[in-house]
């Protein structure tokens, strides 16, 4: 709120944040539970083969996964940054367990991209192969960068 004009804080946001729904509604969005639940509904839900190749297929909804995978980001990483940290109703040292969950649906998908024996995505099957390796390999490498990273 500090780079928006303040006239603006004060006669719009400042009450606009102080009404109980919004309130309400943010402290339910700021949960590590729900912040952890999103992020992971987005990260699994958008590499569930249709809808990839819904967003391989459609810009529009390239965009959308896009967008989701942004909320989801911002929504996962705000426990963590905690930009209000006097608000907080959980204890510091519990973060250190929500980052340690957060990385077990994205070891489970990579596990199973990397020792998967079928190309996940039928769109690889019919793109450009690059520095002359299979589909399948190319879903092994990144199977396996995204468990690493």
């Amino acid at each position: 709120m500090h780079g928006l004009p303040q006239w603006f804080v004060r006669e719009w946001l400042a009450g606009f944040l102080r009404w109980s729904p919004v309130q309400r509604l943010g402290r339910a969005l700021g949960h590590p539970m729900f912040c952890w639940i999103a992020a992971t509904v987005a990260l699994i839900g958008w590499h569930v083969p249709a809808a990839f190749e819904l967003g391989m297929r459609s810009d529009g909804w390239h965009e959308v996964e896009y967008a989701c995978f942004f909320g989801a980001g911002l929504l996962f990483w705000w426990p963590v940054v905690q930009p209000w940290p006097n608000v907080a109703r959980w204890p510091r040292w519990s973060i250190v367990l929500y980052l340690f969950f957060a990385t077990l649906p994205c070891d489970a998908l990579s596990a199973f991209l990397t020792f998967c024996d079928r190309v996940v995505y039928p769109c690889y099957l019919s793109g450009n192969r690059h520095f002359g390796i299979s589909p399948l390999q190319d879903q092994e490498y990144a199977g396996a960068l995204m468990w690493v990273a």
